[in-house]
Formats: C-alpha cells, structure tokens, sequence
C-alpha cells in the first residue's frame, strides 16, 4: 500500500518545496493540479464524496470506494504541504470543501494577481533594436497567466495588445496586418513578426572620428593667421572668396538720401514724415501702404475695398441702415458691431437663448447662435449704396473671367466674347498666370534614358492614382494603371481603396499570361505601401517576379506611369 501511494504522488516533491502559506497559494494551487493529474486524481477537487452505496453491484460498490479512498490520499497530501496554521483549521475537512475554503480565503489574492499580470501586460513595450523573438514570447507568457486566472483573451485582443507594443520601425508591417484585416493566432503572429524583423532595417552605429590629435586655437588678432601642413590650402582659398567680394561701406550720414522726402541726411526708416503718416494709419485702422485694414481674429488683416452705407432689410419687413459699412471680400462672413448698435440708442433682450434688437420699443430682429455665433436671418437682395470710396483693383476684367472660369485659356475666353456670352473687354490682356504655370510644373527627367524592354512583360510600369473627390458610379476614388515597357499597353483598374492594388495586380497578371504566353519578368512602382505589403512581397518570389522600387523623391524613375496617369486625368 505504502508503495502505491508513493508510486501515485512521484511529484511531491514540488509541493514540498513550497508549502502552503498565507501568501502563494495560487502557486501552490498550480503545482498541486501538476500533481493531481499526473497521479489522475484530480477529479476528486472537482466534487465531494458521493455517498455510500446500498444494494448496487459490486463495481459500484468499488468505484465509490476507489474514490472515498483517493479523496483521503489527496486530503492528507493536501494537509502534509501546509503551514502548521492552516493544518489546525483544515483538520477534519475532505480535499473537495478543503479546496473550497482555501479558494474563497485567498480570492483577493487571485485578484490582485491579475490586475498586475495585465498591468504588466499593457506596460511591456519593445525597444528598437531588441529581438521581437524574445518581446512576444514575454507577452505570450502574459497572456497564458491571464488564461490560467479564468480571463482569457480572444486572438484578436491578444494580436492587439502586441502590434501595439512594437517599436515605429514595425509601423509598416502593423499597416498591412490590420489593412488585410488578418486573423492570426499568437504562434502564427510570432512567426509573421520574425520574417517581418529580417527587412526591418538597422541603425548603424554612429562613430565620431578625429582627423587630427592637436586642438588650434585661432588667434582673432592675427588676421593672416596660418597652420603648418594641410590646411594651409584650405585658410588660402577662404582669403581668396574673402577678396573675390571687396567689402562696400555705407555712405556718410550727409550723403544719405530719404525716399520718403527726398531730402539729403537720414534714411527713410528715420524720417519724421514717414513716421508720421504711419502713426495716423494706425490711428485710422489703415496698414503701412495707407490702404484700410482689417485685424481679424487669428492675427491676419484684410483689406478693405470700399466704404458706404449699408440697408439691412430685417425678417420684421423694416429697413436698418447702417452708415460706414466696410466692404471687406477676404471675409466670409458679413458682421455688424453690437456696439455701434447700441450707441445709436438700440436695446438687446436676452429671451433664452436668442437676443432681441428694439428701437424706440419696436422689435427690428432676432440674432440666434450658430456654431457659437449669432446670427440674423436677413433678406438675400441687400445691396451697398453711397460708396464714399473705392479702391479700383489692378486686376482687368479679362484675368478675371480667367480665374472664375477655371483657368481657362485665352482663346477660349475670345470665343466666349464673339459668342456673346461674355462681355467684350475690347484689348485688355493679361500676362502669364502663376497658378497655371504652377499647376504644371514638372520634375525635369533624368538625361539619361533607360534600356527599354526587348519582349513582351519583361518589365511592366505600375503606379496607384488617388483618392478623387468625385466617385465613381460603384464608388471607386483610386485607379491603379499597368504599363507594358515593350508595347506602352496599358492595364488600368479601378479601386475602393488602395489595399485592393494585390488582387488587381493578380487579376492583371492572370489575364496577360495566360493570353500572351508568356510571364511578367520585372515590376517597377513607386515604393508605395500598397506594394511593400508581405503578402504582395512574397506573391512576387513565388512568381519569381523582380521588385523594381524607385528611390524616394525619384518619381522620373517612374516616369512612364506618372506620364500616363496625368494623360488620363487630362483625358477626363
């Protein structure tokens, strides 16, 4: 017997080590399931005792027997690895109640366990440069803890927690995971993350190397100062740049002439008319220039183009006319001083939320806010009469209907006035516009010219257009655009969204190899994300595909998609 119950319980020897005390009892709990399970008795912790028999065969009888004494075998080892404390409490108790008691004496403890398992768990970040090997087996053993404490995390929850933990050089590789909407277990994602480490790149050390071991003082007084050896063609050619650009002196005070007045003696930043006449700009709400000026909220001033008085028709059908309105365009909204209202003798009244304007007891209008202002409700028709000044614009009429019309050019707008749908500006022109010249403004192309392809596929020009204000009717806002190098024939797809650029690509890629018999040899992009993403990296090796990525900044190297993609947004 003695043998037996030795044989049963060979680890022991784990729950000896530790004995039960008032502080590790979830170790203790852990190393006695060990125990039990290997000894297969751990069903007698999962319920008590059924009771005794009577009148049941004689393999009932034994069963109940076999598990009446394995619970007393489980019990003693159960008291045998306890503080002499609890042994005194735990005397009389089966395993099944012991273990019971013991669950709700220390559940605190299993709480607090847990709560710093999962701190640990939110905390633990990679650093750049340490293995990821290492970093997601750590956060692997988080995630099992929390699972042995009854709170497991779903796959989803716990490839979270670990993409979030990565360092910004795996920001890519997080992009593609999350746009391909990957569902990956934690082994799966441990293995996606060590192929992913090898194109991580890393940073080098930097090594601070000293050319020569004495440190020279220059001396500021000697200015012909020079070193022996070397450098002594370096300080040569610094005084030869210092005597290409002779040194020009200012005139003397007499010899200075005002713009302002010109008269002889000071400058113009000195002179008294000057700055008088910009004291009274200021003083008038005018800028340097003398033109008036409006200081708006965020700092910047707008011009003012005209002033005269304004006629307000009110929603309550009467007119309010407001003297010395400014007409300012840069401003998008149209604002009236409460102030100057209220010095004409106008009364507000504050009715909840709106405010109400009376004059002499009669109701004018309602303001109510919007999006944090006040607004009036006013009648569309309202115009601006007696102007007292007008700043005449140094823009012609013909520049003008060129702005508003979308840069069109200037045959068009002579089109236009022959047919009578604009107004004839008789031999008013206008010079180059910067916004068009800068809208088709280009990086010059690399002098030399590339080998172009000798077959069919051996090199194919890809590149992803978009996103576009206007959709499509399937609401597509990017195209992506192949390019066979040998023929110029062009492939162009359009996409929802730019992760859609790998299936288009397979379905362009079945399409021409199957009909040409032939394989796509090279692929040449932009280094775009949407074709560094690991599925599309290794769908080329397996197809023995060549990736031709261009530099960055380098869009020349390129330059056969970038040129048909601006055909084709010219073309619509």
């Amino acid at each position: 017997m003695s043998h037996e119950n030795n044989s049963s319980f060979a680890l022991k020897s784990i729950l000896e080590k530790d004995k039960l005390n008032n502080t590790n009892f979830l170790e203790w709990h852990r190393n006695l399931k060990i125990v039990l399970k290997f000894a297969k008795k751990h069903y007698v912790l999962e319920g008590p005792v059924p009771n005794e028999p009577e009148g049941n065969t004689a393999a009932a009888r034994k069963a109940w027997e076999k598990h009446n004494e394995d619970a007393i075998e489980v019990a003693c080892l159960m008291q045998a690895t306890m503080s002499s404390d609890l042994q005194k409490n735990m005397e009389d108790m089966s395993a099944f109640d012991m273990i019971q008691q013991l669950t709700g004496m220390f559940q605190k403890q299993a709480r607090q366990e847990r709560y710093d398992t999962m701190k640990q768990l939110i905390g633990c970040k990679m650093q750049e440069g340490s293995s990821v090997s290492a970093h997601v087996l750590t956060m692997k053993g988080y995630i099992d803890q929390l699972s042995k404490l009854g709170y497991p995390l779903s796959n989803e929850m716990a490839a979270d927690f670990i993409l979030n933990s990565l360092p910004k050089s795996y920001d890519q590789f997080v992009m593609n995971f999350n746009m391909n909407a990957w569902e990956k277990t934690v082994p799966e994602l441990h293995g996606m993350l060590k192929t992913a480490e090898m194109n991580v790149p890393s940073k080098a050390n930097q090594v601070l190397t000293i050319r020569s071991a004495g440190v020279r003082k220059p001396n500021p007084k000697k200015r012909g100062y020079n070193s022996k050896g070397k450098n002594k063609a370096i300080v040569a050619a610094k005084h030869a740049t210092n005597k290409a650009k002779p040194f020009t002196k200012a005139p003397p005070p007499e010899e200075r002439q005002c713009f302002e007045c010109n008269k002889m003696g000071h400058w113009r930043r000195n002179c008294p008319e000057y700055l008088a006449k910009l004291r009274m700009n200021k003083a008038n709400g005018a800028g340097p220039s003398g033109d008036m000026e409006l200081i708006v909220g965020d700092g910047k001033r707008v011009l003012v183009l005209a002033t005269g008085t304004y006629h307000l028709t009110c929603p309550s059908g009467l007119v309010l006319i407001l003297n010395n309105c400014l007409f300012a365009p840069g401003l998008t909204r149209n604002i009236i001083s409460v102030s100057l209202l209220f010095e004409q003798g106008f009364k507000y009244v504050f009715n909840g939320i709106a405010i109400s304007t009376y004059l002499n007891d009669v109701f004018y209008f309602e303001a109510k806010p919007r999006n944090g202002i006040y607004e009036i409700d006013v009648q569309p028709n309202n115009n601006i009469y007696n102007l007292s000044k007008r700043i005449k614009s140094g823009i012609n009429d013909t520049f003008l209907w060129h702005c508003r019309l979308g840069h069109i050019s200037k045959s068009r707008i002579k089109r236009l006035q022959s047919e009578g749908i604009l107004e004839s500006t008789g031999h008013d022109s206008f010079d180059d516009c910067e916004s068009c010249l800068a809208g088709k403004l280009t990086k010059d192309p690399f002098t030399h010219v590339g080998e172009r392809a000798k077959d069919l596929l051996a090199l194919i020009h890809t590149d992803v257009c978009g996103p576009f204000r206007t959709m499509s009717r399937n609401h597509e806002r990017y195209f992506v655009s192949f390019i066979d190098d040998y023929s110029r024939y062009a492939y162009v797809y359009l996409m929802k969204h730019k992760h859609e650029t790998f299936e288009k690509f397979k379905e362009f890629q079945n399409e021409v190899e199957n009909q040409l018999g032939k394989t796509i040899k090279a692929l040449r992009s932009d280094r775009g994300g949407e074709y560094l993403s690991l599925e599309f990296i290794n769908h080329l090796k397996e197809r023995g595909i060549v990736s031709q990525p261009t530099p960055p900044g380098t869009p020349q190297l390129n330059g056969v998609s970038e040129r048909r993609n601006r055909t084709l947004l010219d073309m619509v």
